[in-house]
């Protein structure tokens, strides 16, 4: 792949929006870990607040994960397209 100013900012775009998917998804298993944590005890309503914002973090996960590859078709095609 060739790379200019607008294949590199995608390229760019790409990584940040794999980035923001890692901390994302580890935050979400550090919630359902301490979440676990509290079901093993018996500790039913600490358990499921535990969880409160998991469903944001992973519709964010999700949005981001999708944006990201809009933009790799994206890059992908502007190539095959000969738009480098």
């Amino acid at each position: 792949m060739t790379f200019n100013k607008e294949t590199g900012a995608r390229y760019g775009a790409i990584v940040t929006s794999i980035e923001l998917i890692n901390t994302r998804l580890r935050r979400s298993g550090s919630i359902a870990s301490e979440a676990f944590r509290h079901a093993r005890r018996g500790e039913r309503n600490k358990a499921i607040g535990a969880l409160a914002g998991l469903d944001r973090l992973l519709r964010e996960a999700l949005s981001l994960y999708e944006t990201t590859l809009v933009l790799h078709r994206t890059t992908s095609f502007a190539d095959r397209m000969g738009h480098r």
